[in-house]
């Protein structure tokens, strides 16, 4: 029964992270890197300035870009990649407009 119960978690773990929202850095639109926490419309563009010159060859260095430190970096560390396909829920920029209104005082 354990190893039952131990098979179902890790299948559950697995698909939560195979639906989790990620954004390809080197492919995603501004839009889609703006769903990034603490990633507004100067630093989205300031991320496709880098890679027009710089493709990412790896996701620590997003923090070369300049707007972008150690803080962003680690909030959004496990949702940035460098290949593949940007998969974002239909609910991430709906979220992120939410927040801005709230920061805004709104």
């Amino acid at each position: 029964m354990k190893t039952i119960k131990t098979f179902i978690l890790a299948v559950s773990l697995i698909m939560s992270a195979a639906w989790a929202d990620t954004v390809n850095i080197n492919t995603a639109s501004k839009n889609e890197l703006m769903s990034l926490k603490g990633v507004g419309e100067s630093r989205a563009e300031a991320i496709i300035k880098y890679r027009k010159k710089h493709k990412f060859r790896s996701v620590a260095e997003i923090k070369d870009v300049s707007g972008i430190g150690e803080e962003i970096y680690k909030d959004n560390k496990k949702q940035i990649k460098i290949s593949g396909k940007t998969t974002l829920s239909e609910t991430a920029p709906k979220a992120k407009k939410s927040e801005e209104k709230a920061d805004k005082g709104s």
